[in-house]
């Protein structure tokens, strides 16, 4: 409930203009690679396989860090959920 209320009040935030968006065309494959760089090691730690197949430069044109955020955020839930591996 409160990841509700809190997405709520970030999407109010960006209607309402409070946060801003920095729209810019970037390689969406590049960024999502450095995700997959960031959370590797986690992912390792855990026993898990964290790979990307994704066509070579996907161009977007939206805010780069938010991409990154929303990316990360599904990797950030699963962790408080997902027990090490054993071996």
């Amino acid at each position: 409930m409160k990841k509700l209320v809190s997405n709520i009040l970030r999407l109010s935030s960006l209607e309402s203009g409070k946060i801003g968006v920095e729209r810019k065309v970037f390689d969406l494959t590049l960024t999502a690679n450095s995700v997959i760089t960031m959370l590797k090691p986690l992912a390792d730690e855990k026993g898990l396989k964290l790979t990307l197949s994704a066509p070579q430069n996907m161009k977007l044109e939206s805010d780069e860090e938010k991409v990154r955020e929303a990316l990360l955020e599904p990797a950030r839930e699963r962790d408080k959920v997902t027990p090490k591996r054993a071996g």
